[in-house]
């Protein structure tokens, strides 16, 4: 019995490394002369073979379904309240907002400012000095008391 197995697990082996030894190759089509006899003096880049590598260990190159899992696709994540707006500046150019507890928001995060009706308010961190911080309004118009997330 283990006679009978050493000469075929020998074969596979051979076979497995010859590859593509066993098939024929393809050569590669000469390179268009140029028409033009100026152009003919310029000396045209020779492809040059690739270096294959052979070794004793067979390469297994075939994907197999149960191996390979795609990744899943990213997550949406949910708003998280950063503050309140506690003052807004008379030309509306900025607001002034008081922090939650245990955030830290950093100068130059976008923030929205969801309201009942109409488009949300946009925000960009200008300063941050707890427990405020100063947000300039890219769109929209914000009001008093109404809560920031980010």
């Amino acid at each position: 019995m283990k006679n009978r197995i050493l000469p075929l697990l020998l074969a596979a082996t051979l076979i497995l490394n010859s590859g593509c030894l066993l098939l024929p190759h393809r050569k590669n089509p000469p390179l268009p002369q140029a028409a033009d006899p100026r152009l003919q003096s310029i000396p045209q880049p020779t492809p040059q073979p690739s270096p294959k590598k052979r070794g004793f260990i067979p390469h297994f190159s075939l994907r197999l379904p149960f191996f390979h899992h795609p990744q899943p696709p990213p997550r949406a994540q949910g708003l998280q309240k950063v503050g309140t707006i506690r003052t807004i500046s008379p030309d509306g150019s900025y607001v002034i907002a008081k922090m939650e507890p245990g955030v830290v928001v950093t100068t130059g995060r976008d923030l929205i400012v969801t309201a009942a009706a109409g488009d949300p308010v946009q925000l960009k961190v200008a300063e941050s000095q707890p427990p405020y911080f100063i947000a300039d309004v890219k769109s929209g118009q914000p009001a008093i008391g109404q809560f920031v997330f980010q």
